[in-house]
């Protein structure tokens, strides 16, 4: 009974604040509602193009920096379930908290602008582990689509060639010890990823649009939901 008491009462201290914290999400669209909307943002036309986008709005960018760090999650879910998210301390030389986010997942953020206008995004991330390919998410703001290049943004891994590195030779450039074929000619090695943490703006994957983008936010409480379409990552802040 005594063993028995001690493991519902340390249940209690973990899942307590998360069962609390989920009640704050602002918005209340299942992961199949927001993946309805990615499959069908191409047709639909309700969903503007970025350049369209800029035009609805007066041109306004804040001198300001916004940081969105995990203290300020407000909803998590996997598998179109609610869950607890898995998080790491210090990971990777990374001080402070950071969250775990599966291929199959959807993350929401609430925060608070002060200075209505534009706000460039960008993510702090690691790209942990996976199948090697390429990490891709949409980006909700306030439970929308705010517009199409946000459907399917890239988040991009670091790889180097899997060679061994020997020094620099008597120019001065880099060195490697090449592999080569019976003919002498060098062999294409083969990629290794290096995993590091990065901080990037997010971009038009189509590269139609070549400047970081934006959304436009005004004074008052918002939320930044981003869906899993593929492979997990770590977010440190946005």
């Amino acid at each position: 009974k005594v063993i028995s008491s001690i493991v519902v009462l340390l249940l209690t201290v973990v899942l307590l604040p998360w069962a609390e914290f989920r009640t704050w999400a602002k918005t209340d669209y299942s992961m199949d509602d927001y993946d309805e909307v990615v499959s069908t943002y191409s047709i639909d036309q309700s969903i503007l193009g970025y350049n369209d986008y800029l035009k609805q709005f007066q041109e306004s960018y804040p001198e300001t920096t916004l940081h969105i760090g995990v203290d300020q999650i407000a909803r998590y879910d996997e598998n179109d379930r609610a869950a607890d998210p898995t998080f790491y301390s210090d990971y990777e030389g990374m001080s402070g908290k950071s969250v775990y986010t599966t291929e199959n997942s959807l993350i929401e953020f609430e925060f608070q602008i002060e200075e209505e206008g534009f706000y460039d995004m960008s993510f702090v991330y690691y790209p942990v582990a996976g199948k090697n390919s390429d990490i891709e998410r949409s980006i909700f703001i306030d439970g929308k689509l705010p517009y199409r290049e946000m459907a399917a943004i890239d988040f991009y891994r670091i790889w180097k060639f899997d060679v061994m590195y020997s020094g620099t030779d008597k120019s001065g450039s880099v060195a490697y010890n090449w592999e080569k074929d019976n003919q002498g000619n060098d062999i294409r090695p083969t990629m290794m990823e290096v995993p590091e943490w990065i901080t990037g703006y997010v971009y038009d994957s189509e590269g139609y649009v070549t400047a970081p983008l934006a959304v436009y936010l005004t004074k008052g409480t918002h939320t930044i939901t981003v869906l899993s379409l593929r492979e997990p990552m770590l977010i440190h802040e946005i």
